[in-house]
């Protein structure tokens, strides 16, 4: 029978991006002037217009999007091909990606995101950092099993970005049986919540 596996919860989308002294000097010139009240207000206008090389999903350093936060406040819900609800849990109910994968976890496609870091040094001196939070049904996933499934067939692979004020954890991959599932995102259906440019600078 075939099913389908809905994500909810909250969604972030986000992205680091190496600036030079130059950029991070024309972006104070411009708040300084008036034109904006600061990097948020200027926001999308930084993309290839005022930072030609940059986007908020096209960066010199890393990006994600459509990922849930690893937080109480995730549910899943499967129904199946007839429309049936199945089950809903939280993150809480389903298994552990050791407990499910054993050894294979971190390996091939079972590792999770875990470069990304908005941390500023002498190396890297300025950092954009475009944060976008979204809230309700993120993704869903399709599938097939010959057995009812429980909220015990299912793991996730977690992702993480290094902070100055903690990691930031999320959902990066959801598996059925040691299978990775495919998110489709047509149904998607959120309320945005919060959107945000910062420029994170070394002090030195």
């Amino acid at each position: 029978m075939k099913y389908k596996l809905y994500l909810r919860g909250w969604e972030i989308n986000m992205s680091a991006h190496q600036l030079t002294q130059e950029e991070v000097d024309t972006l104070q010139d411009l708040i300084e002037d008036g034109e904006y009240e600061d990097v948020t207000d200027i926001g999308f206008d930084l993309e290839y217009d005022i930072l030609p090389d940059y986007a908020v999903f096209d960066t010199n350093m890393w990006k994600i999007s459509s990922k849930a936060t690893n937080e109480s406040t995730t549910t899943f819900y499967l129904a199946d091909e007839n429309g049936n609800d199945i089950f809903e849990c939280s993150l809480s109910d389903i298994m552990d990606s050791y407990e499910m994968l054993g050894d294979e976890d971190g390996l091939g496609e079972y590792e999770g995101f875990n470069e990304g870091h908005t941390i500023v040094g002498e190396d890297i001196p300025h950092i954009l950092v475009y944060l976008e939070e979204n809230k309700g049904f993120i993704c869903h996933f399709e599938f097939e099993s010959d057995t009812q499934p429980t909220p015990k067939d299912f793991c996730i692979i977690a992702g993480s970005i290094e902070t100055e004020d903690g990691d930031i954890d999320f959902v990066d991959k959801v598996c059925f049986r040691k299978q990775v599932l495919e998110p489709n995102y047509d149904e998607s259906s959120l309320n945005g919540k919060n959107l945000e440019f910062n420029i994170l600078s070394y002090q030195g």
